[in-house]
């Protein structure tokens, strides 16, 4: 029984960890539409004003005006639609990394309990294969990538 919590308590660690990862990465995958589309906004802004000053408007940044106010557009509709998506399954990988925090805990005080007749151990084993099945089940699916980088017993960079 106490191998089994140990390899439960391994398992559970790893998950909690790729949890973590997906949810840092997935929020910082937000970022990456949001940050051009500022940045475009405002080089169109700058441009447009700059022309004003100017009096005269080359072709050239008139037609440049129009791509970088074209793109800041579209990225600030993809940015709105898929804000809310991104932080959604963010927070969904938060929870589980959280939730399988607190099964690792349980688990540690089980493995530690002393003189615990084998009857009481058991049903306590029961009860956080119980619990761990069902946050198997409930959980967001790790992302493939974190999953062959922890399993190859390299996180993935900026984790520890």
């Amino acid at each position: 029984m106490e191998q089994l919590l140990a390899n439960w308590e391994r398992q559970i660690e790893w998950k909690q960890r790729a949890h973590t990862d997906a949810s840092r990465w997935i929020t910082l995958k937000n970022s990456w539409v949001g940050y051009p589309a500022a940045a475009l906004s405002a080089i169109v802004g700058t441009s447009i004003f700059a022309s004003f000053l100017t009096g005269s408007i080359v072709p050239w940044v008139q037609i440049g005006t129009i791509v970088l106010s074209l793109s800041a557009a579209v990225l600030s509709a993809i940015q709105t639609q898929t804000r809310t998506g991104f932080l959604q399954i963010a927070d969904q990988h938060r929870l589980a990394a959280a939730e399988y925090g607190n099964l690792r805990r349980e688990i540690e005080r089980l493995r530690t309990m002393p003189d615990v007749d084998d009857a009481e151990k058991r049903q306590a084993v029961d009860a956080v294969q119980e619990r761990f099945d069902k946050l198997d089940i409930e959980s967001p699916r790790i992302p493939k990538w974190t999953t062959k980088r922890w399993r190859a017993g390299r996180p993935p960079s900026g984790i520890q």
